[in-house]
C-alpha cells in the first residue's frame, strides 16, 4: 500500500465515548490494511433538525453524510456513530451506509435488544456496532455484498447481523490488500 488510511469515528449526540474506543479497537484489528490508523473523534456532534424527517420519526442518512464530509478533513474517511434511527429513500431503515472511498455512518438504536423489547446486553449490542462498522468501512475500502460467511454479507434484519462474522472471509481479505497495496 502507497499510503496510510485513516479512520476518523465521529459520536452523534449521545454515543459514548466508551462506544467509540471499543470500536477503534475492533476496526483495527478486524480490518486486514496494514497502514491503517483508527481513531476516536473527541467530540459529539449535534444531529441537525433538517436531517430530521418528522413523518418517518427518523434521520435522513445521506444529511448525515453530508454533515461529516463538511466536518472532517477530506484526506479521513469519517464513520458516523448516530443513536438514532436511520433511513434512506425506498427502505424502512438502514444499520448503515457507506460511501466507497468516502465515509459512512452506522445507527446504533436497532442494534440494541431493548429496542425490540428484550433485557439489555451491553456485549451483544456492542458486537453488533463492530459488524455494521466493519461492514461498511469494508464499503468505504472497495468491498461489495459477499455471499460467503463473512462480515461483507447483506444483512437487512437483526438475525441476519447475528448469523455473520465480525471478520471477512478470505475473499474479501485478499480483495482489500490488493486494492489497498
Amino acid at each position: 500500500m502507497s499510503h496510510g488510511e485513516t479512520v476518523e469515528l465521529v459520536a452523534f449526540e449521545k454515543v459514548t465515548y466508551d462506544l467509540l474506543r471499543e470500536l477503534r479497537d475492533a476496526l483495527t484489528e478486524r480490518i486486514p490494511l496494514q497502514s491503517l490508523e483508527v481513531r476516536a473523534h473527541r467530540e459529539a456532534l449535534s444531529l441537525p433538525d433538517s436531517a430530521f424527517n418528522s413523518a418517518r420519526g427518523q434521520y435522513d442518512a445521506h444529511e448525515i453524510l453530508s454533515i461529516l464530509a463538511s466536518k472532517i478533513p477530506r484526506d479521513v474517511h469519517a464513520l458516523g456513530v448516530v443513536p438514532e434511527d436511520l433511513f434512506v429513500p425506498r427502505l424502512n431503515f438502514v444499520f448503515g451506509i457507506a460511501q466507497r472511498g468516502g465515509n459512512a455512518v452506522i445507527a446504533t438504536v436497532r442494534l440494541k435488544p431493548e429496542f425490540y423489547g428484550g433485557a439489555s446486553n451491553q456485549e451483544l449490542f456492542v458486537e453488533r456496532a463492530v459488524k455494521e462498522a466493519v461492514h461498511e468501512l469494508g464499503h468505504v475500502f472497495g468491498l461489495s455484498h459477499c455471499d460467503n460467511d463473512c462480515v461483507m454479507r447483506f444483512s437487512n434484519s437483526l438475525p441476519e447481523t447475528d448469523a455473520k462474522p465480525s471478520t471477512f472471509c478470505e475473499a474479501c481479505k485478499s480483495k482489500l490488500e490488493h486494492v489497498h497495496r
